[in-house]
């Protein structure tokens, strides 16, 4: 995952917000590896949690060979089914699985500034850099906190004045919250099976509430209202997006010319087919039929029991010519929709369709010349012009690499080549084939 990021665009300039995302913690943990010389598991478990007598699992393997370990579950408005069974990649991110007296353990280590058992594990210090509030996070919805930071790994909070040190995580199935109270002496930890779920913070501030002497606040009441408000909304919401379809539209292209590979260089090939005349989308073992929401979009289906983009809108573009390029989608709501672009298919990627290609043409006095290098990738080489290369596109199409915008088509019948077809900004040219 680390080499593809590079590809992978800044939804904010760096340093200017707070963001959180796994695949830079699973950045952290390879350099671990790298500089330590062992696994991220083996360090971690030799570094820290053996020596705080914590049995821990880094993988969905190891939680599930441990005899009572719990079983995962999702709730879709009110049905209750089974998590989806996804491994954990992301190692560094938080894969850790363990017990709440395991986590207990690690509690004690930050409460003790470092100390555990009388021993010193880091130095106090150290604690206080990774309590210490370094990013802006917002302000809380509810009046009881304050405004809300991130630290090194840490969220920090204020509530009824005391400050808070928490962080929550989860898989599908699972969730958990961890928060320290460190003036107070307090950690409380709630580990759930199931998601999304409320129960942790619920569980957590009216029990800090208690140790604090404090009359609860009646979470349970606020959270079942947000929620049946949410739920109450889920209607309204689908109707807005249907208002938003323009109907009776038709697709530009007949269904069968939609059907290609697109690729994108870090979130890989998305696959569109045509079976039973419908549109097919597969992308990373998901897939699923396309509905057409209006003129070049299509939308995949809601599917709660399957790891699946609910109503994932997929627009497909074309270029000037009419043929179909690339297809769009909003993977990441945060950034602009993520371009792939459709994969090279048809004779164009046939070697002998490349041999027959080369050759002499001429367009009026100008000289084109087609040759074919040591990799047997085209050239082309016009009077008075750089020699380009021409990269495969679709059918006997090729673009030319270093003239954005610029494409050659080649065409003959019964085998032969005969004609270059030459698509430019500023128009469409011919050149015919000459004779050896």
């Amino acid at each position: 995952m680390l080499p593809l990021m590079r590809h992978l665009e800044l939804s904010r300039d760096i340093r200017t917000s707070w963001q959180y995302n796994n695949l830079c913690y699973n950045a952290a943990g390879l350099l671990i590896e790298r500089l330590s010389g062992k696994s991220f598991e083996a360090f971690v478990r030799e570094r820290l949690t053996d020596r705080l007598g914590m049995t821990v699992g880094f993988s969905l393997d190891e939680l599930e060979a441990v005899a009572d370990a719990a079983l995962p579950y999702m709730i879709h408005v009110d049905t209750r089914l089974p998590g989806l069974r996804l491994p954990i990649r992301v190692t560094a991110a938080g894969a850790i699985n363990t017990s709440v007296i395991d986590l207990a353990n690690w509690m004690r280590l930050h409460l003790g500034m470092g100390e555990f058992n009388g021993e010193r594990l880091l130095p106090a210090a150290l604690v206080e850099q990774l309590h210490t509030p370094l990013a802006h996070v917002g302000k809380s919805e509810f009046s009881e906190f304050g405004h809300g930071h991130y630290a090194l790994g840490f969220q920090s909070n204020t509530y009824h004045g005391d400050r808070l040190m928490w962080h929550g995580g989860g898989w599908n199935g699972w969730g958990s919250l961890m928060t320290l109270v460190p003036n107070a002496g307090i950690g409380v930890a709630v580990l759930t099976n199931r998601s999304p779920s409320a129960v942790p913070q619920i569980l957590t501030w009216y029990i800090v509430d208690r140790l604090r002497g404090r009359q609860p606040v009646d979470w349970f009441a606020r959270f079942h209202k947000l929620r049946d408000d949410f739920i109450a909304h889920i209607p309204a919401d689908k109707e807005a997006r249907e208002k938003t379809r323009h109907k009776d539209t038709k697709p530009a292209h007949a269904l069968s010319a939609y059907a290609a590979d697109y690729a994108h260089p870090a979130y890989g090939v998305m696959s569109i087919r045509m079976q039973d005349g419908v549109l097919h989308w597969s992308w990373r073992g998901m897939h699923a039929p396309l509905a057409h929401r209006h003129f070049e979009t299509f939308v995949t289906p809601e599917v709660v029991e399957r790891l699946l983009p609910d109503n994932l809108p997929i627009t497909f573009h074309t270029d000037r010519d009419g043929n179909i390029v690339h297809l769009s989608t909003p993977l990441e709501p945060m950034v602009r929709d993520i371009v792939f672009e459709r994969r090279a298919a048809g004779d164009c990627t046939d070697p002998t369709f490349c041999e027959r290609c080369a050759g002499h043409f001429k367009s009026g006095g100008v000289n084109h010349h087609v040759t074919l290098d040591a990799d047997g990738r085209l050239i082309l080489k016009s009077d008075f012009q750089p020699a380009y290369r021409l990269e495969p596109q679709q059918g006997c199409r090729f673009r030319i690499v270093e003239l954005d915008g610029f494409a050659v088509e080649f065409r003959g019948e019964d085998g032969e080549i005969d004609q270059i077809v030459f698509h430019q900004p500023n128009g469409v040219f011919v050149a015919d084939r000459m004779a050896d």
